[in-house]
């Protein structure tokens, strides 16, 4: 009878193993669908959040205000990887690894295709700092699942602490350096074609002081600092030592009937000219808008990259030109 029994328990004990054995397979099958689908809805959920700061830039604009706009793109981060993380089977870290790059790949390849963004210290971080905050976002959740709330807490508090830091010492020191390169180096010479035909030359600028911002049709920041421009040669106009030119860069489409009927539609007053050779990568407007100041003898001054509200852009402007005016 002992016999017997050990017989069958271990009867029992290898067709359990045999089937666990086959089972295996489909086991391995499921996870991998499981963490399919939980990578999916990552990347979805990261993308969805890129829409959502795209409409709240777009209609309470608040891309203008640098803290608010912190602000409001940390909180949706760290909201939906909170979130996502009570149902994800991934690593906190990897999970919000995956939502970071799912709502920062969208802004720098939009960025890419729009206004010439390039991958530089700034694109990077836009990269980078999301995940770090959907990360944290997934790692209270995990310690809140775990009834662990004295570390849920304290990494909400740091993360709280590291963005009110970076709002007040970083992001104000990676705008203006973004923004503003003054400098004192010769322009190469370069040759612009104004939309009435006639040319405008570095030579023919010499002893006057020149601002050339160049721009797109397509590009929406540019738009939004033209009215700016339009004052500012308005009040300078009657100045012949100054000389402002709205510079089409040519790109995505923009031909010189598409730019002059644009022009016309907008009432431009501003001189406006075409690139047609290739100015902007020669002077160093990589990125659009961007605007360049050159001195009574034709070196760069001041060159500005990216958008600024229109009494930062006219403060900025009216302060280099009448620097450059008093200067001999």
């Amino acid at each position: 009878m002992v016999c017997e029994g050990i017989s069958c328990c271990t009867w029992r004990s290898d067709l359990q193993t045999e089937l666990t054995t086959q089972a295996h397979p489909l086991h391995k099958s499921f996870l991998g669908l499981r963490l399919l689908k939980a990578f999916a809805l990552d990347v979805a959920t990261g993308f969805g959040i890129f829409v959502f700061v795209l409409i709240a830039a777009l209609v309470i604009h608040t891309i203008h205000y640098p803290a608010l706009f912190l602000i409001v793109v940390s909180a949706s981060l760290f909201a939906a990887s909170y979130l996502r993380g009570a149902y994800s089977p991934l690593n906190p870290w990897l999970h919000g690894l995956i939502i970071g790059l799912g709502a920062a790949v969208p802004v720098v390849l939009l960025g890419k295709a729009f206004v010439g963004l390039l991958l530089g210290p700034m694109e990077i971080a836009i990269l980078i700092v999301p995940s770090l905050v959907c990360g944290c976002g997934a790692q209270v959740q995990s310690f809140w699942k775990e009834d662990q709330r004295a570390p849920a807490f304290c990494a909400g508090i740091a993360l709280l602490l590291c963005l009110v830091a970076g709002d007040k010492m970083l992001v104000p020191r990676i705008l203006s350096a973004s923004a503003s390169k003054p400098m004192n180096k010769p322009a190469p010479p370069f040759v612009l074609t104004k939309l009435d035909g006639s040319e405008i030359s570095l030579a023919s600028l010499k002893g006057r002081v020149v601002v050339l911002d160049f721009w797109g049709t397509w590009c929406a920041p540019c738009l939004a600092e033209m009215p700016a421009f339009d004052t500012l040669y308005n009040r300078y106009k009657s100045n012949p030592d100054v000389v402002f030119v709205l510079v089409n860069s040519g790109l995505n489409g923009d031909t010189p009937e598409k730019v002059r009927r644009f022009s016309e539609k907008r009432g431009l007053q501003i001189p406006v000219a075409l690139d047609t050779t290739e100015t902007a990568q020669s002077l160093g407007a990589t990125l659009l808008p961007t605007f360049v100041i050159l001195d009574k003898t034709g070196a760069i001054r001041l060159e500005s990259s990216g958008f600024r509200d229109s009494n930062e852009l006219q403060k900025t402007v009216t302060g280099e030109v009448e620097v450059l005016l008093a200067s001999k």
